[in-house]
């Protein structure tokens, strides 16, 4: 009876011993990475302008319709729209959708991009593509210039981008 008793406290206390080294979970945690968790892409054309940002558990979705090139003023390298034209969509981001967009980002390698892809010469026409994710323990911000007849979008960037555009429409229809 004295070795049935011992034997069932140390299986107790080896429970409780495993049970305390495991990561709890928490709302509180799951709310902490969810409003770290930033993601951002910028679209610049001399005839689209797509941007989608998340942020603090929200997810933006602005783009233009039926943008004409004449529409893009530029100032300091940043495009001027006009607002008249403007789309503008605001969703909910919420946990899963941020570990099903990070599980898919991390397939595809997202985090090992050179940090710039395509230098276009001075005076010469390119079409400007920015993508950045940044969770609690890493950031990145690739920025892709399209030169005509260059080199060709990263498949780690292009899937990507893909994936948070997907979202960004699937959230905001």
């Amino acid at each position: 009876m004295k070795h049935f008793i011992i034997s069932h406290l140390v299986y107790i206390f080896l429970f409780i011993i495993g049970c305390g080294s495991q990561k709890q979970i928490t709302p509180n945690a799951n709310r902490d990475e969810l409003n770290t968790f930033t993601a951002y892409y910028l679209h610049v054309s001399e005839s689209t302008y797509e941007e989608v940002k998340i942020e603090k558990g929200r997810l933006y979705f602005i783009f233009y319709k039926d943008l004409k090139s004449a529409d893009i003023k530029w100032e300091d390298g940043k495009p001027l729209l006009d607002k008249t034209k403007i789309n503008a969509k605001e969703s909910l981001f919420l946990k899963q959708d941020m570990d099903s967009l990070l599980n898919k980002i991390n397939e595809y390698k997202f985090w090992g991009l050179a940090d710039v892809i395509g230098k276009p010469n001075e005076g010469e026409s390119y079409a400007v593509f920015k993508l950045s994710f940044k969770t609690i323990s890493q950031s990145k911000t690739v920025i892709f210039n399209s030169i005509p007849g260059g080199i060709t979008m990263a498949v780690a960037f292009k899937k990507s981008r893909d994936e948070l555009m997907k979202l960004a429409r699937q959230k905001t229809t």
